[in-house]
């Protein structure tokens, strides 16, 4: 299986133009062009094929010489893949123990203990993590024993053997290096054991380790040692002080750690360990739990805007304040001051990534960073609070957000301006997600003139975000037009090189296409060339603007030719424009484009609509969380369906917008949708169904009602609305809810006096509810209106009778004799009704 993935590889490699030359020659061109290429996992492959096919010793230890070290370079290169090259190495260390050279021998243990370390790292910022823990004791504990092992080999070796020079001291050096791991792998285990002894133990031959490497006889020796003896340019004496310097401090040899500590401050050291100095002490207050010598290094070390060695400081303060439970009053000062560095230093990558992996973190207090830091916190999570069940934690976030920013820009008068101008960029910005976009445009200015001196790139931000605000208040008001205007052409000036300077002068344009969608601006869009960055954009929106030219006409003939027009430039924008398969981020425009082909098309064939509908349906998931384009794709799938007479996939959309969407024209259609499937579903239920389909159609009656508040003159106007209330009234006198039915027919009959079903629900409601003076003025308006061989007449008078009935006997056994004698044949139903009424007949002359 490996020769032929191999024989594959190679052919593939080099095709016809590789000539097969000699064994030998073929074999060392095939292995340089693999390792020059990097394919080492087939290097790897020929190798083995080799060990397997060896004709002697000398040359089997050779190859597995050369197989182990290529293990090994992969070990370190793709850790990723340890576990299983970790096994093959195993394998082959078993089989040729006495192949593998030292100098592979401890590159080999160097990956594992890094592999070991990458799980300690996981672990002290979660530990709580049973398996992890247990990880990471194994895995020191394996590196430790297999250091040991290899310390006992070469110390036996070097006393036994006579060798030469350069192997002598490859064995020595490795011996060292054995040991160094074997010091910082006994550290680790002491932080992870739960072991009091164990834990001593581990840090005593630890310091042991770190003080023989570097040839200290004991503590006292070292600490009368001055600076000047040690070699403070080697790597390997830095890393042993380093090393010592930990484990002294977890040892509380305060003493001892502070004089490795301060050794690394040497400008002689080299930079990745000078520079991270200060992060490896703090560190090292953490690991034996000394929260209050960590918050002492803290709280001293003044913030440099000019030290680099502060970004990775703080990052690791805030981390470790953040991440440490329970939270106690030493870590939350950690985590006040890790974010304020941070923010200092305008790092605010970091603190987004903080924000993501610690989403509830907040600084307690409420001086200028404190408030600052809390309300850009609740910025970051509103911003990420996107699906619907989020939005109204997302009010709640934005509100505390604007809270918090306003506060701290209200307070300490004297902190650095650039500090307030971040500051006040991020209250812009959630002005701007409370949609207050006059308020936010006016802190965007005042953000990006503060920042411009300072911060040229956020200035940017700043100003293109007044844009923004400014082009959302224009398309609602065109008396912001001319500010917005103003504003896109200063950006331009003054930010000539940002990114977004074409943008501004595309958005130019389309803001001239919003104010008056004509064939003018259309000639614009059309002539951004295809090299053009926002060309793209501009057929995207070349089609809207269509629709909105579709849409605004007044004639039929207007109305085809815009159509016709939408759907052709619909078509040109889906053959320019790459899958969104190959570039997820076209997903939303894509979708909004066929969402567009399918609401024209729905005026002119259905089947078509459905098509156009169908096109997006594949990149729906690549939108999941945008409410807005859902909520469109959702609607439309509704009414094409109502057309088609598809009930279940009505209903289905219906609910999902009722149960998802803010729109409230889209809510509206899926509410009437919904009461009207309910309406033609009760007509073959059973008495039981009915029941609860009524139930259920009052509450959509009643949602639909609530959604829109009409009033009178409203409703006077809306006909759907009007329907609506009807039939709520209809169904509450049909639920015997009879002062509520009253009450709606009320106000029907309030707005259309004119039409008799209001009237005879309102007389029919406040009899059967007991107001029987009321209703009977209301029998006798219809009775007047109405002639005598009418149903209409004859529910009236019934009606008029029962109300009178009780209070007024005589009046009722008038009017009761007065039908029988104008009509004297009634129709049998009537006759029936009328004969059961406890009257009698008029006595005949």
């Amino acid at each position: 299986m490996i020769l032929s993935r191999l024989l594959l590889a190679i052919s593939l490699l080099f095709q016809a133009s590789f000539v097969i030359a000699q064994p030998s020659t073929e074999r060392d061109y095939l292995a340089t062009y693999l390792q020059k290429h990097k394919l080492y996992g087939l290097y790897a492959d020929l190798l083995e094929i080799e060990l397997s096919n060896a004709a002697n010793e000398t040359q089997q230890t050779k190859l597995a010489a050369e197989l182990a070290q290529l293990y090994a370079w992969e070990i370190n290169a793709n850790p990723e893949n340890y576990e299983a090259l970790n096994q093959q190495l195993d394998a082959l260390l078993e089989k040729f123990p006495s192949a593998i050279p030292v100098t592979t021998q401890t590159s080999i243990a160097f990956g594992r203990y890094r592999r070991a370390k990458s799980w300690f790292e996981a672990w002290v910022w979660e530990r709580d993590n049973a398996k992890l823990k247990e990880k990471v004791i194994v895995g020191f504990d394996s590196v430790l024993q297999r250091a040991l092992g290899a310390i006992t080999k070469a110390q036996k070796k070097l006393a036994t053997t006579t060798l030469e020079l350069q192997a002598q001291k490859d064995l020595e050096a490795a011996q060292a290096q054995f040991q160094y791991l074997a010091a910082w792998s006994r550290y680790y285990q002491s932080i992870a054991s739960d072991d009091n002894a164990q834990r001593r133990q581990l840090l005593i031959s630890a310091e042991s380790d770190f003080l023989q490497l570097l040839e200290v006889n004991d503590s006292k020796s070292l600490l009368d040692l001055s600076p000047q003896w040690w070699a403070l340019d080697s790597e390997w004496t830095c890393r042993l002080l380093l090393g010592l310097g930990m484990v002294s401090q977890a040892m509380a040899k305060d003493r001892q750690a502070k004089f490795c500590f301060t050794l690394l401050k040497d400008p002689k050291v080299p930079n990745e360990i000078r520079l991270n100095q200060r992060v490896w002490q703090f560190h090292s207050y953490l690991f034996p739990a000394q929260l209050e010598s960590a918050n002492t290094m803290v709280n001293q070390w003044e913030w440099n805007a000019e030290a680099s060695t502060d970004i990775p400081f703080w990052s690791s303060v805030a981390i470790a304040g953040i991440s440490w439970s329970p939270p106690n009053p030493e870590t939350i000062n950690m985590t006040r001051a890790g974010l304020k560095g941070l923010a200092k230093a305008n790092e605010f990558q970091l603190l987004d990534e903080l924000h993501t992996e610690f989403p509830d973190v907040r600084v307690v207090g409420d001086d200028f960073f404190a408030l600052w830091m809390d309300g850009y916190a609740s910025l970051k999570q509103a911003q990420a609070a996107n699906r619907l069940p989020a939005v109204k934690r997302k009010a709640d976030l934005i509100a505390d957000a604007l809270a918090n920013l306003r506060l701290a820009l209200e307070t300490e008068s004297q902190i650095d301006p650039v500090f307030r101008a971040r500051c006040g960029y991020q209250f812009g910005f959630a002005l701007y997600l409370a949609e207050q976009y006059e308020t936010a445009a006016a802190q965007f200015r005042e953000a990006a003139t503060l920042l411009q001196p300072f911060d040229s790139r956020l200035a940017s931000h700043a100003s293109w975000m007044r844009c923004q605000a400014l082009e959302r208040l224009a398309a609602a008001d065109l008396r912001w037009s001319e500010s917005l205007v103003f504003a896109l052409n200063e950006f331009q000036k003054q930010y000539p090189n940002s990114e977004r300077v074409s943008q501004a002068a595309f958005l130019q344009i389309t803001h001239r296409l919003n104010q008056n969608p004509g064939e003018d601006t259309l000639d614009a869009l059309k002539s951004i060339r295809r090299d053009d960055p926002n060309y793209q954009r501009a057929l995207f929106e070349i089609c809207r603007a269509n629709h909105r030219l579709w849409n605004a006409a007044d004639s039929a003939v207007k109305k085809n030719e815009w159509a016709t027009a939408t759907l052709k430039a619909a078509e040109f924008y889906l053959s320019e424009t790459n899958s969104p398969a190959e570039n997820p981020n076209l997903a939303t425009q894509y979708i909004r484009i066929c969402l567009l082909g399918a609401d024209v098309a729905l005026q002119q064939d259905v089947r078509q609509a459905q098509a156009w509908l169908q096109r997006c349906v594949a990149w729906l998931p690549n939108v999941s969380g945008d409410i807005e384009l859902e909520s469109d794709y959702h609607f439309l799938e509704m009414n094409i369906a109502a057309i088609q007479s598809q009930k279940q996939i009505e209903t289905a959309a219906a609910e999902w917008l009722i149960g998802n969407t803010n729109n409230r024209g889209h809510r509206r259609g899926a509410l009437i949708a919904r009461a009207r499937l309910l309406d033609q579903s009760r007509e073959n239920s059973s008495q039981r169904a009915t029941t609860a389909t009524r139930i259920k159609l009052i509450e959509a009656y009643q949602q639909l009602l609530e959604l829109d508040e009409p009033d009178d003159s409203q409703l006077k106007e809306d006909a759907i609305m009007r329907t609506a209330l009807f039939r709520f009234a209809q169904l509450q006198l049909e639920s015997q809810q009879f002062a509520k039915a009253a009450d709606a027919f009320a106000r029907l009959h309030r707005i259309r006096p004119d039409q008799l079903p209001y009237l005879e629900g309102l007389a029919t409601a406040e009899m059967k509810r007991g107001e029987t003076e009321n209703a009977a003025k209301h029998w006798r308006v219809i009775i007047a209106a109405f002639s005598p061989d009418s149903e209409i007449w004859l529910n009236a008078k019934y009606n008029l009778i029962l109300c009178l009935q009780e209070n007024q006997p005589a009046t009722a056994q008038a009017i009761y004799q007065q039908v029988r004698v104008l009509v004297p044949e009634l129709p049998p139903a009537w006759k029936a009704r009328f004969d059961r009424l406890p009257f009698s007949l008029p006595d005949l002359p």
